[in-house]
């Protein structure tokens, strides 16, 4: 199952070499937003000319995949997931409104914006936006996902829930002067647009082989016609681009053909998302966007193609204590975690692609020396089907624990049937066949971290079992028997009554019975750090800062500080502040972003992810 992942490198490497990308953004020092470039300047990055309209470097971990592209009809104006962007200037246009908080956004069929917001009463809903300064419209007869207008403005269409868990779509008049109609979907939903005129909607769906269909769907009848089956669909991402001509629609695909279920869990498999045109007649299937990125979310609108297109760079890097220049240990990983010796990084290999999400993680060990330097390639410690993180040593060194969403067989989706979503502890020497699954409650289990008594494991989880108090996720420890791994047990941290929104990551204190712990809000920035002792009868906040909330946090040899990741001028930076609290201090002032500290067991270094995130919008003329 594993592979050793390449380095970057102009021949072999998963992202695009530095020299073929587009101007400024082909450098880390873009951590803000960026116009580029003229039409030929990005010739490598597909089949005919494209220009980079737009470029950003968000300080943000694997959310930074998650992403919507819409086009105004005209071309002009692009929501960027919340960005609201002039394409001719290549500038960001802040959206107004006075909304406390915008998660996403299209355009209306007058070309307006149209935002899924939070408004001043802390409701979210579908808003119009109009000229800067004015009020947010409220649309109170838009509702659902995906709401798309018809090409003359007059239905609009959206995806609702109906019953028995199914999912319909309501299609009314865009101005809500009737009722709407709601049809059954053909199956599970990734997309959805207008045709050419108003008389049908294309839908493509999810089927149980993690493979897509596409459908014609009559927008009064709500029949439906099959078009093209066994399409390679990613996760997350889809998006059907529809041109004049309604000959052919544009979609992002993994490739041509059917994946071998086994490859969608390789790490280093050639799975990333490219521009596909798919013939309505002939069901044919070609490649019009090619390149090393993620491109996806295809958009026709004044007569071109625009899409997204995300290149990642990720690294594991070493920073003095005290502050100072990161070093790279190892490319393309993420996820560090010490092995006590001090001579050991665990690492995850794989990057998150969106066609096989977190199917293809796997975690390694790199060996280093005493200056952190590495002496070997990366080396399986946990391979398998679907998601396996970084080990986590117990201070002995005897077991591993990792968050997994271990499968049997090979899957083809994130939530598929036969994975799981737990804590797995074995032997470190013993193959993956002898781990034993410790966790069975929980969702969207945390990376696990050891108390120095090696008898507990500290796990952040969503609450599966939606207790009472719990905000909708919880911390557990977890008890084992250090001898035999069984589980013993288990307990939950209470939560501070006024830390906010839910517990996210956590750290026991190498030299005291205290653990520290991260809460925020989820959908947003703010994060506060909390020192507590795991009865929860005493807890105080150490400091509030704007940040990732995945962004980690860890305890210095000692015990007497606390190390964690900030944004600072568009970039997450890593800090250092006493575990009483005071002035925090900043370590670092990398051109990247940087998350997950993890501080040596001889308190000399702090090992880290480093990220950078270039995502563009590009455009060329519809082919």
């Amino acid at each position: 199952m594993f592979r050793r992942l390449v380095r970057t490198s102009p021949a072999g490497s998963r992202f695009l070499p530095r020299a073929a990308t587009v101007g400024c953004v082909g450098t880390l020092a873009c951590a803000g937003a960026c116009s580029t470039g003229s039409d030929n300047e990005a010739d490598a990055l597909s089949e005919g000319a494209a220009k980079t309209l737009f470029a950003v470097s968000p300080p943000e971990w694997f959310e930074a995949y998650f992403m919507t592209l819409a086009v105004s009809p005209d071309g002009g104006r692009a929501m960027f997931r919340e960005r609201l962007v002039d394409l001719a200037s290549g500038r960001e246009v802040p959206v107004g409104g006075a909304l406390e908080a915008v998660f996403q956004g299209t355009f209306d069929g007058a070309g307006l914006p149209v935002v899924r917001g939070r408004g001043p009463d802390g409701e979210s809903a579908w808003f119009r936006i109009g000229d800067p300064g004015a009020s947010a419209e409220p649309l109170g007869h838009v509702v659902g996902r995906w709401p798309t207008w018809s090409r003359s403005g007059e239905l609009i269409a959206s995806v609702v829930p109906g019953g028995d868990d199914d999912l319909r779509i309501r299609i009314g008049p865009s101005d809500g002067s009737a009722e709407p109609t709601f049809h059954p979907l053909p199956g599970p939903p990734a997309a959805v647009a207008w045709a050419t005129g108003d008389s049908s909607l294309l839908v493509l769906v999810r089927e149980e082989d993690g493979l897509g269909s596409l459908y014609a769907l009559d927008a009064g009848t709500g029949s439906t016609r099959a078009i093209a089956h066994e399409l390679d669909i990613p996760s997350f991402g889809a998006q059907i681009g529809v041109p004049d001509d309604g000959r052919v629609v544009y979609l992002p695909l993994a490739s041509e053909g059917i994946p071998d279920p086994v490859t969608r869990h390789e790490p280093d498999a050639d799975r990333d998302l490219d521009i596909y045109e798919v013939d309505l007649t002939s069901a044919s299937v070609r490649p019009v966007v090619r390149t090393p990125a993620e491109e996806m979310t295809p958009v026709v609108a004044g007569g071109d193609l625009h899409w997204a297109s995300i290149e990642t760079r990720s690294e594991v890097v070493i920073v003095p204590v005290d502050g100072g220049e990161a070093r790279v240990v190892e490319s393309d990983v993420q996820g560090p975690t010490w092995r006590p010796d001090g001579r050991a990084i665990g690492v995850t290999t794989g990057d998150w692609r969106l066609a096989d999400w977190a199917l293809n993680l796997d975690a390694g060990v790199v060996e280093i020396d005493a200056e952190g330097r590495p002496t070997s390639d990366v080396t399986p410690i946990v391979t398998g089907y679907h998601e396996d993180f970084s080990p986590a040593w117990s201070p002995d060194g005897t077991w591993i624990a990792y968050h997994s969403h271990r499968s049997d067989a090979p899957v083809a989706g994130y939530e598929a049937e036969g994975s799981t979503d737990d804590v797995f502890l074995r032997r470190p020497d013993a193959p993956t066949s002898e781990e034993t699954r410790l966790t069975d409650f929980g969702w969207e289990m945390g990376t696990p971290d050891w108390a120095p008594d090696g008898r507990r494991l500290l796990v952040d989880s969503w609450d599966r079992e939606n207790r009472p108090g719990s905000r909708g996720a919880s911390t557990w420890i977890v008890e084992l028997d250090p001898e035999t791994g069984a589980y013993e047990g288990r307990s939950d941290v209470p939560i501070p009554d006024e830390a906010p929104g839910i517990p996210v990551w956590g750290a026991w204190s190498p030299t005291r019975e205290e653990i520290a712990h991260t809460y925020a809000v989820p959908g947003s920035t703010e994060v506060e750090l909390w020192v507590l002792t795991p009865d929860g009868a005493t807890a105080r906040r150490v400091v509030g800062f704007t940040g990732n909330r995945l962004g980690g946090v860890d305890w210095t040899a000692d015990g007497d500080a606390l190390v964690y990741p900030a944004i600072v001028d568009g970039r997450q930076q890593l800090f250092r502040i006493p575990r009483t609290g005071g002035e925090p201090r900043q370590l670092t002032d990398d051109a990247a972003s940087l998350f997950h500290p993890q501080v040596s067991p001889d308190g000399r270094w702090i090992a880290a992810t480093r990220i950078l995130h270039t995502k563009r919008i590009l455009r060329r003329p519809a082919p």
